[in-house]
């Protein structure tokens, strides 16, 4: 992702797809500043489109979610994932998984 500073520089930063079309990035990349673009892999559609932008209202929470049109239908129909010895295809899935399935 780049983005354009008040003062016009350009800077770049992070950010990867969650799940539901959403994009996570840290705040202080986009806060304040205009977004020019954000980068995919050669699959997916070369602009993505912002509908919107979601921050949490404590500033000091450095994170935000970009609501955007990025699709993964070439990755969900066209790829397959194998696993074990006989090449048993995986789940696959859109989004990320969080919670109990993670074994501290």
């Amino acid at each position: 992702m780049t983005v354009n500073t008040s003062n016009n520089d350009i800077y770049s930063g992070t950010s990867f797809h969650i799940g539901n079309r959403l994009i996570l990035t840290v705040r202080y990349v986009i806060e304040n500043n205009r977004i020019n673009e954000i980068l995919s892999h050669h699959y997916a559609s070369s602009e993505l489109s912002i509908r919107n932008i979601f921050m949490p209202l404590d500033p000091k929470v450095d994170f935000a979610a970009l609501q955007t049109d990025f699709s993964r239908e070439h990755d969900i129909g066209k790829v397959a994932i194998l696993r074990g010895p006989r090449g048993t295809p995986a789940p696959k899935t859109d989004y990320i998984h969080f919670g109990d399935h993670l074994d501290d």
